[in-house]
């Protein structure tokens, strides 16, 4: 058995001993939920990645519905300043000197860590805020560090798990779908950039080949022949996307290329969203410009490899899914024929 296999067989009997060694916290302070009235400062913590902030717009855009009066501090990775603006009043980066007396020296009311797993590092954050409530998932022995303790008991969507945070709080909201907006500014300079290109009237499409899991990135010589697949029926010209580490990624899929394309790794995240938000489709992997293209409101066509369909779905009109069990296993022609499919629905 490899080591991947033990991990996993000795996960179970770790976890039951883990949460038998948190429980006596509970043993100080039962379970209590607050009325909204009582909470002026909010404490979220979402610290995971840029797919893992979108999904969780309307999350806080709903938080803030819920207590309308109160202050909204996120602790997120710093791209969160490019997309999120009236859902939070504060944004402070994981990485701040003494966070957490940063964060006691703020009085939080309320205190949720979003993160959805086995790991303590956000549950132990936002139990040393100081904060009366604090919310959060009960996996693994987590919930004992939580007065306010979110039920993880059925298999579902990404933003429905973050509806049961407010549905724990007593303070149920409907949670509408992702959306980002491109600012005027943004626009304007990807207008700029596509002009120089020469770019500004084709028809585009938007490209992310890569992705934070190996196993979930399709590879690059089928993004290479279904690009110039669509190049030759439909016209396409491509925008390719990548992070900052994608640079030879880009480079290596628009050196195959026969048609006009823009490569733009690393990309200021605002930017990006308003390059994005001129193309008629994104095509790419399940990761976070998936979502991002999503909330743009484009249509997307998307491989998927060995992660949970039901949390990962794209959200939005129109999306197209090809998914196998080992990326590499979806063919070019699968890929094409969903393009095609979108195109005449």
């Amino acid at each position: 058995m490899n080591f991947s296999g033990v991990k996993s067989l000795l996960k179970g009997p770790l976890l039951a001993a883990r949460s038998a060694a948190l429980k006596p916290l509970a043993l100080f302070e039962p379970p209590s939920v607050p009325h909204p009235g009582a909470v002026r400062k909010i404490l979220v913590v979402r610290t995971d990645r840029l797919g893992d902030l979108v999904l969780s717009l309307p999350f806080l855009r709903a938080l803030r519905t819920a207590y309308p009066g109160a202050e909204i501090t996120l602790v997120a990775r710093s791209f969160a300043s490019e997309i999120v603006s009236h859902e939070a009043d504060y944004i402070i980066g994981p990485d701040t000197p003494d966070l957490k007396r940063e964060l006691r020296l703020r009085a939080f009311d309320l205190a949720i860590d979003m993160y959805y797993g086995y790991e303590l590092a956000t549950a132990f954050l936002c139990r040393s805020s100081g904060a009366r409530w604090r919310a959060g998932f009960d996996i693994g022995g987590r919930g004992f560090l939580f007065n306010v303790r979110v039920p993880a008991l059925e298999r579902k969507h990404f933003i429905d798990e973050t509806a049961d945070i407010l549905s724990a709080l007593e303070v149920p909201q409907e949670l509408k779908p992702p959306s980002v907006e491109v600012r005027r500014g943004d626009a304007a300079a990807a207008s700029a950039l596509l002009a120089g290109k020469g770019l500004a009237s084709a028809a585009l499409a938007a490209v992310h080949p890569g992705g934070f899991y190996q196993q979930q990135r399709w590879p690059a010589a089928r993004f290479v022949g279904l690009l110039n697949r669509l190049h030759a029926s439909k016209g396409f010209s491509f925008l390719l996307f990548g992070g900052p580490g994608d640079s030879d990624l880009l480079a290596s899929i628009a050196s195959g290329l026969k048609g006009p394309h823009l490569a733009a790794a690393g990309l200021d995240l605002r930017l990006a969203a308003a390059l994005m938000g001129r193309a008629s489709l994104f095509i790419g992997n399940n990761s976070g410009p998936l979502h991002l293209a999503c909330a743009l409101g484009l249509p997307t066509v998307s491989t998927m490899g060995p992660t949970d369909p039901v949390r990962w779905a794209p959200v939005g009109l129109r999306n197209a899914v090809v998914r196998k069990e080992k990326v590499e296993d979806i063919t070019v022609e699968e890929m094409e024929q969903a393009v095609l499919g979108l195109s005449r629905d």
